[in-house]
């Protein structure tokens, strides 16, 4: 994994912590989340991340404006996890507070939208337990047009 160009912003936000650097990653996946369904790949094992921390990257050809996290059990988002649209090909390191015990999370991606004007395009999934996931990336299948996320 090499550094692209290096921004760092640290936060808080209801409790959950956001660390931010670009980085261009490539990743051998072992589980793949497709609207918003886990499935196992072949010889998929559980991993342990006991602080919920993770890394996600973005590599669906297109900038992400504003990223959501909540506790599956909630109604509603959390706040928008970013100040600055997330490029492609880029990547943001998630820290959550110690005090955090929701381990079952929903994560939802904004896309930035060319037209001020036009609805708020964006993807969800539902479910995500953290203490299993490392890192998360989103990708985007133009010949289906389905956003999937790989954790590993």
């Amino acid at each position: 994994m090499k550094l692209k160009a290096s921004r760092f912003i640290v936060f808080a936000s209801a409790a959950l912590l956001l660390a931010v650097s670009a980085l261009s990653a490539s990743a051998s996946p072992s589980k793949m989340l497709v609207n918003g369904r886990l499935a196992a790949q072949h010889g998929a094992k559980p991993m342990q991340n006991a602080e919920l921390d993770f890394e996600l990257v973005n590599k669906t050809g297109y900038r992400i404006s504003g990223l959501y996290l909540s506790p599956s059990a909630a109604d509603e988002w959390g706040p928008n996890l970013i100040q600055e649209d997330l490029d492609t090909n880029t990547a943001i390191q998630i820290v959550f507070a110690p005090e955090i015990d929701a381990v079952t999370w929903d994560l939802r991606a904004d896309w930035s939208m060319e037209d001020e004007d036009a609805e708020q395009e964006f993807v969800f999934w539902k479910g995500l337990s953290l203490d299993e996931i490392n890192r998360l990336t989103l990708a985007y299948n133009a010949s289906t047009d389905q956003t999937s996320a790989k954790a590993e």
